[in-house]
């Protein structure tokens, strides 16, 4: 899959505050939509097509967790790097104008971003994303990552199961809110994509398109 852009980074509006060829693309999502798996899928089809890419997640994990994160670090002004960050928060306002009380807003505003991809996936493909983290979680005896204070120890199946369907019962009301926020702006392009995990352990990433 040929990706344009990188040749041509002027098909892009340039987002306020970045420098001359700098690229910023968000991945936005619900919690264990795909975001880190896509991510990953596309820093490495990036690096295929020559791109210097580089790769950041905002929930700032202290380990990587899995090797193709061991090289991930927070963004910087450099001209001519793509930077790929995953924002699960990336639609709430920016911790810059939330209200006191509320918790942490997205890492940047929307205007950071040249590109936003956005990973909204069916709810059979979330449904199976749960089961396999509460498998991971249950595992584990942890999960949950929180920015603000780490893993959540999670050893009891009772908790894990109320927290698994917590998320499957708020899936439909918060993608109609993100989209919400999404459909209002102008700037940045968003592409949302359906990500469909495959009899075979695969995930498809269904709409994807690149910038033309």
């Amino acid at each position: 899959m040929r990706v344009q852009f990188l040749e041509n980074p002027h098909l892009l509006s340039k987002p306020k505050g970045a420098k001359e060829h700098e690229m910023r693309i968000g991945i936005f999502g619900l919690p264990n939509s795909g975001k880190s798996q896509f991510r990953r899928w596309l820093v490495g089809r990036m690096h295929e097509a020559g791109g210097q890419v580089e790769h950041w997640d905002a929930d700032r994990f202290k380990k990587a967790r899995c090797p193709e994160d061991a090289d991930m670090r927070e963004p910087a002004d450099e001209p001519g790097v793509i930077w790929v960050i995953e924002d699960v928060r990336g639609t709430v306002p920016h911790k810059s104008v939330i209200q006191p009380g509320e918790k942490e807003g997205a890492w940047k505003p929307l205007s950071f971003y040249n590109l936003v991809y956005y990973l909204n996936p069916d709810w059979s493909t979330y449904a199976a994303f749960w089961v396999s983290r509460a498998l991971q979680w249950k595992k584990l005896g942890a999960g949950n990552w929180m920015r603000e204070s780490g893993w959540e120890n999670l050893d009891d199946e009772e908790i894990i199961l109320r927290k698994v369907q917590y998320f499957l019962a708020g899936r439909e009301a918060w993608i109609k809110e993100d989209m919400a926020v999404l459909s209002r702006i102008t700037h940045p392009l968003v592409i949302s994509i359906t990500p469909v995990w495959k009899a075979d352990g695969e995930i498809e990433w269904q709409g994807l398109t690149w910038p033309k």
